[in-house]
């Protein structure tokens, strides 16, 4: 209640980021929109985080980092430090009109400090400089700036979901081959009139459009910017989408984007958005040849996780290996045990924890699914259905790509210290790849899952 409450508030201050940053919980009046399920579950996760922080206000080096992630994870939605300051400000509004005349002076005051606080770490985070593939020499101060005018510009000519399908038509117009290739396997043998008109495809639309306006909002976070068309690249090479697929879409987008603006769009803004497809399309082609050269499962990979998986077995009982994991996990991220498995198996100290019945119970399911994913390894397709299931059942439960790569992290240390000088190099190099592997299956399925795909 006090999640949606606070949100509420927010879409009145600032009714365009309903549709802007939160159109994958659905399109629906306001009112209606507040009381939909899943949007309810990310509201009471914003409150969730926010007590997060607070219990941690006397741990700062804790709390930075809290704030840090957070800043991280929602750059990659198109937030910034502009928002987080916007947000602190309602978020204040809603503490004072919740509290009334109990909220002291004192009170107001040490809430100001602490989104001031906030703020700057998220100004802070962004100025962080990591090279990572953005040249300056083929994309300029000047070119970010026209890009970014431009697309504030296009953004607010219509709805991301008019966008979106206006663009499709003009990919299909040029490339009708599109269709058959990318488009009806995903959504079905449609002719190219149905489909732009089917509301699963029209989310879709959207989502490109969504997903161009982080590429911009990160363009000063060069990290940021090539990670996500990194991230982007390896999702869509699984379709099928190959260097020269990317050079398509590049070029029509910005055919887009030009006739979207008509005359306001200008010589310097059409250089800069070139320059901008430059360097994505020499992204995709670096992240490509990278995953070329890495490769997939070999033979002796699958043998060796096979082999190291067989000497992890023979340490004991599922159930032992399974407290043993859950005891790593939460002794390397404490707030995981009280914010996911508290509320369901009741609070008690770790130890007493790992020993509830209930609990032991669940425990051994991480050893006894991580056991049938090894045993199909010779058969891709039910490895990745399996995993794909096991996306979507934690996916409802809170669950993020975040989540899935630090487990995968804890799962390698919990094998490497289990095995020791059994664990050879080689078995280790296989475990990386495979778990890799797993964490592409969910990021996948969990991003067709936050856009109704």
């Amino acid at each position: 209640d006090i999640g949606t409450g606070f949100f509420k508030l927010l879409f009145t201050r600032f009714p365009d980021w309903k549709d802007k940053y939160f159109y994958h919980f659905g399109t629906a009046p306001l009112e209606e929109f507040l009381l939909s399920p899943k949007f309810q579950a990310h509201a009471g996760g914003v409150v969730s985080q926010l007590g997060y922080w607070v219990s941690n206000l006397e741990t700062p080096d804790v709390l930075v980092e809290a704030i840090k992630s957070n800043a991280r994870n929602h750059r990659a939605r198109g937030l910034t430090s502009r928002h987080y300051k916007d947000l602190s400000e309602v978020l204040l509004s809603y503490v004072a009109a919740g509290l009334g005349e109990s909220l002291s002076p004192e009170m107001a005051s040490s809430w100001t400090k602490l989104l001031d606080t906030m703020v700057a770490i998220v100004e802070g985070e962004e100025t962080v400089a990591v090279d990572d593939g953005l040249r300056e020499s083929v994309l300029v101060e000047a070119d970010i700036k026209a890009v970014a005018e431009s697309f504030e510009l296009f953004q607010n000519s219509a709805s991301y979901k008019d966008l979106g399908i206006g663009f499709f038509k003009k990919l299909i117009a040029a490339y009708p081959e599109w269709m058959e290739k990318h488009l009806q396997p995903n959504f079905g043998e449609k002719s190219s009139d149905e489909l732009l008109k089917l509301a699963r495809f029209e989310g879709h639309a959207a989502g490109v459009i969504f997903k161009l306006s982080e590429l911009v909002g990160n363009l000063k976070d060069r990290g940021a910017f090539a990670a996500s068309v990194r991230g982007n690249t390896r999702n869509h090479h699984k379709r099928g989408l190959v260097v020269d697929s990317w050079v398509k879409i590049s070029g029509v987008m910005v055919s887009h984007i030009s006739s979207q603006l008509g005359l306001a769009m200008t010589r310097e803004m059409l250089i800069g958005w070139t320059h901008f497809m430059e360097v994505l399309v020499n992204i995709v082609e670096e992240e490509l040849q990278a995953g070329e050269a890495k490769g997939p499962l070999t033979e002796e990979d699958v043998k060796a996780i096979e082999n190291s998986f067989a000497l992890v077995a023979a340490l004991g009982s599922t159930k032992d290996l399974g407290i043993g994991f859950f005891r790593l996990l939460f002794t390397t991220y404490p707030d995981w045990l009280e914010q996911y498995f508290v509320p369901v198996f009741g609070d008690k100290p770790l130890e007493e924890f790992l020993r509830i019945p209930r609990f032991e119970v669940h425990a051994p399911g991480v050893i006894s699914e991580l056991g049938k994913w090894v045993g199909s390894l010779h058969d891709l397709e039910s490895l990745v259905a399996a995993i794909q299931e096991n996306a979507r059942n934690h996916y409802r439960r809170g669950l993020t790509v975040d989540h899935y790569q630090k487990i995968s992290g804890v799962l390698l240390a919990y094998i490497s210290a289990g095995l020791g000088d059994s664990l050879t190099p080689q078995m280790e190099a296989a475990w990386v790849k495979f778990l890799d592997t797993m964490v592409n299956v969910v990021n996948e399925e969990m991003d067709h899952l936050a856009k109704g795909i």
